[in-house]
């Protein structure tokens, strides 16, 4: 017992941290909006491992279903996740997308500029947005207002009327010009 609280103390003075997890994002061009990493029964093969990173394919639908222990090995629920996550997003194309925060906005020439925000992690969920950093902060504020009562109807507080092909953040120059599907 004296040998393991030895350790215990050695390795708390080294600062043995657990190495983090990195996951990373791909996005359809352009894609804005919210989006969901589902656990479900099948695989979908939108992800892979590359060079100790988890790269997850987000498809246009922005539903994305892994397997229960892709789901679990990958720790998506951020909020009672014991592991260090370093998770980062980008385009197809290979345009990154930064973090949102609403305590620190971007300098002001990246105002307009995309951002991925985690929105809600559930038990077998976790949302997430992509927007510029006023469409995310109003969409965030809308959305937390209405969580207590949204969330007495559904697990997911009603983000699913957020997923493509609805767009929370599409202006209506943009719904003007989109095409008709």
């Amino acid at each position: 017992m004296r040998i393991f609280r030895v350790l215990v103390l050695l390795m708390a003075i080294a600062g043995c941290s657990p190495k983090p997890t990195k996951v990373h994002h791909t996005l359809p061009v352009n894609f804005s909006g919210v989006y969901v990493i589902q656990k479900g029964r099948e695989d979908s093969n939108s992800y892979k491992i590359d060079d100790e990173r988890y790269i997850f394919e987000i498809p246009k639908s922005g539903i994305l279903k892994v397997t229960p222990d892709a789901f679990e090995n990958y720790c998506f629920m951020l909020g009672s996740c014991k592991r260090n996550i370093r998770l980062t997003a980008s385009f197809s194309d290979g345009k990154t997308i930064a973090m949102y925060s609403p305590l620190s906005p971007p300098a002001d020439t990246d105002l307009d500029n995309p951002l991925l925000h985690n929105v809600l992690g559930a038990r077998d969920s976790i949302w997430f947005a992509i927007g510029n950093y006023k469409q995310l902060k109003e969409f965030d504020e809308k959305w937390r207002r209405e969580l207590p009562e949204r969330a007495k109807l559904s697990v997911y507080a009603g983000l699913e009327e957020y997923l493509p092909p609805n767009n929370p953040f599409q202006t209506d120059e943009q719904a003007d010009t989109s095409p008709i599907k």
